[in-house]
């Protein structure tokens, strides 16, 4: 039997910084899940640009651009994820111009970070007929 004053203190301290470790590596792990995410954005909205870029008319560019977007994002996130459904992407062709809009949130793993917003814009300027 030990006379000191202090067992048992190293295993809730032990627990303690585990929690703490485990608390911190789940936070960044999110990160890196939302930076794929903004990526998997950019690029839909990239691929939206190009496609109505090639289209004959505004309203067709419109069409187009969305479609491809849309394609993208259901490629890259999964048609019937949870997190698919978070995320859309809209359109819009004025003066020669493709834009391409691509908005959504991500939700955060732990209650205590809130959620990210994730936006990302491309544009092309529509090719000569």
């Amino acid at each position: 039997m030990s006379n000191r004053s202090d067992d048992g203190f190293v295993t809730v301290t032990h627990v303690a910084a585990v929690a703490l470790s485990l608390l911190l590596f789940t936070m960044f792990a999110n990160l890196i899940v939302v930076q794929l995410q903004r990526a998997t954005l950019r690029a839909a909205a990239d691929q939206g640009v190009r496609a109505g870029s090639r289209s004959q008319s505004d309203l067709d560019a419109d069409g187009a651009c969305e479609r491809a977007a849309t394609s993208a994002l259901d490629d890259l996130l999964g048609i019937d994820s949870v997190i698919r459904r978070q995320f859309f992407a809209s359109c819009t062709t004025r003066s020669g111009r493709v834009d391409a809009f691509v908005s959504g949130r991500s939700p955060a793993w732990l209650p205590i970070s809130p959620d990210f917003r994730l936006d990302e814009r491309a544009f092309a300027v529509r090719e000569a007929e």
